[in-house]
């Protein structure tokens, strides 16, 4: 069993363009704005409960399912969006995000939370509460049934960078969006000079955040900021490299030993990695946060007095349930009051239907073939691809209070000499 929802672009051309996939928490709110009823959830449950049974349920709607891993037991995750503090929580919380070099727009942006005109039907299913949170909490109480969406597919549909990896080369390539990474130091700078290059608009977007949270447009200027940012995390702290020479002379020592001491008393920093990638080998992922995709602006227009618009597509059990589509006046919007929603006519949905079917059918096939490990391999080939910066220069690098210690013995060892 599957669900999932599709962000579609349609281009002035007639092309559509895959924005985004989401898993299981899509929202299907438009639906019963469009029909006033709730007959598209509803049809989305009843598809679910035929494909295994009865499924826990989360208050506020379809339940959310994520396995931690696909050899333990399965979790129900719970996620609480009455509050609007969820980015100022994890902005606050995360200190590799007070880099300047994390992308970090998104700490700004409220939740949007549209109002529905239709009451929300509470479904006849078990309650499965969690406790009151704005972020995701993960309930220790196992649940008997398997996860709704395959693990490696629902992860990656939370966050935009892996189903950029993900698709790129897949046999829909020419159905995404081209996208650059840039934050953290991580910047594909050669990639991000050619998408300047033949773009004038463009469209930077967070790796984890959904609902349009601090997607924004951006003109060749702001885009070129973020060339010559690869590197440290922060290299303007007091957060030391040395050279091995350094250890080979009682003042090189020395010069280690004040700024080993400053270091571990400056209060404001350390932080243990310097770069993104030592962080995505130890299996430290916090540094997503601050990691953002810039991507050529998709006009839907096809003439200036139109409105802008997207598509939304739900997918359930690899079949396409249904289909909306969204217009405002603002070209990059998530929340605007001036939106309309409309039905599709039945050949767009027929179109749309089609390549939803087959963009799952592909981003499930695709997810599953890199493994449990899977974060550290899509990094590691990132790294790969765009070179990594640790290798910029030769050092030894000493992190350890146990290397103080050392470090300060063998100086008074000099000194009595």
């Amino acid at each position: 069993m599957s669900l999932y929802g599709l962000d579609i672009i349609v281009d002035k051309d007639g092309k559509p363009w895959i924005s985004e996939i989401n898993g299981i928490n899509s929202d299907m709110g438009g639906f019963c704005e469009i029909y006033g009823d709730n007959r598209v959830e509803r049809n989305v449950v009843s598809m679910l409960k035929d494909k295994y049974g009865e499924l826990s349920i989360y208050t506020r709607g379809l339940c959310i399912l994520l396995g931690r891993n696909p050899s333990e037991e399965r979790w129900a995750e719970c996620i609480d969006v009455k509050n609007n503090d969820e980015q100022k929580r994890v902005y606050e919380n995360l200190s590799v995000l007070k880099s300047k070099k994390a992308v970090t727009d998104w700490s700004k942006d409220k939740t949007p939370l549209r109002k529905v005109g239709l009451k929300r039907e509470i479904l006849n299913f078990e309650e499965y509460i969690g406790q009151d949170s704005t972020v995701l909490n993960f309930i220790n109480r196992p649940i008997s049934h398997p996860t709704v969406n395959p693990y490696n597919a629902e992860k990656a549909a939370r966050n935009k960078f892996f189903q950029d990896r993900i698709l790129r080369n897949s046999e829909i390539s020419d159905y995404i969006i081209p996208s650059v990474l840039v934050g953290m130091g991580a910047t594909d700078e050669s990639g991000l000079e050619k998408l300047i290059s033949e773009n004038d608009s463009l469209v930077i977007k967070p790796t984890k955040f959904s609902l349009g949270i601090g997607v924004r447009g951006i003109n060749k200027g702001e885009a070129e900021k973020y060339l010559g940012t690869r590197g440290k995390l922060f290299p303007e702290s007091s957060q030391a490299s040395f050279l091995p020479d350094e250890l080979d002379s009682t003042t090189g020592r020395f010069k280690i030993l004040i700024s080993l001491i400053s270091r571990d008393l400056d209060k404001t920093k350390p932080f243990k990695y310097e770069y993104f990638s030592e962080m995505a080998r130890a299996g430290d992922f916090e540094f997503e946060y601050g990691l953002a995709l810039i991507q050529p602006f998709i006009d839907s227009r096809t003439s200036e007095s139109d409105p802008y618009s997207y598509v939304r597509a739900i997918v359930c059990n690899g079949k396409f349930i249904d289909a909306y589509k969204r217009t405002t006046k603002k070209p990059i919007d998530s929340s605007s009051k001036d939106a309309q929603l409309f039905e599709l006519r039945p050949s767009e949905k027929n179109a749309i239907g089609k390549l939803s079917e087959k963009a799952i059918k592909v981003f499930e096939s695709q997810s599953e073939k890199l493994g449990s490990d899977f974060e550290r391999q899509i990094y590691g080939e990132y790294l790969k691809e765009t070179g990594n910066p640790e290798e910029i220069l030769e050092r030894k690098e000493l992190y350890i209070k146990g290397e103080l210690i050392d470090l300060i013995t063998n100086a008074l060892g000099e000194i009595k000499k």
